[in-house]
């Protein structure tokens, strides 16, 4: 039962955060698969496209690229790291990962 709360919870927050974020320019946002559509049906966009607003709030440039194979998939070498190096980005750059 508390991890269906802490998931609930988890989705509940990036749906909101991802509502407050203004709209980013495109990047390598989309799926290749079907695998995380319960995350675009829930949020309204994909993993890599919320990433990438996240990203974004400190580095305007940002864009979102292939990521390796092994984690982390992405590397948090912008100027300032509180928008790249904490666990939410963490997670998203996860299922980002997940979703190419």
């Amino acid at each position: 039962m508390a991890t269906i709360t802490l998931w609930t919870h988890m989705l509940t927050s990036l749906w909101l955060f991802s509502w407050h974020l203004a709209h980013a320019s495109p990047g390598n946002t989309t799926c290749a698969s079907s695998q995380l559509d319960w995350y675009t049906s829930v949020v309204g966009e994909t993993p890599c496209a919320t990433y990438q607003r996240l990203r974004q709030i400190c580095n305007n440039d940002y864009q979102v690229q292939n990521f390796g194979h092994d984690p982390p998939g992405d590397h948090c070498d912008d100027q300032v790291v509180v928008c790249c190096c904490n666990t939410v980005a963490f997670q998203l750059s996860m299922l980002c990962m997940k979703c190419e």
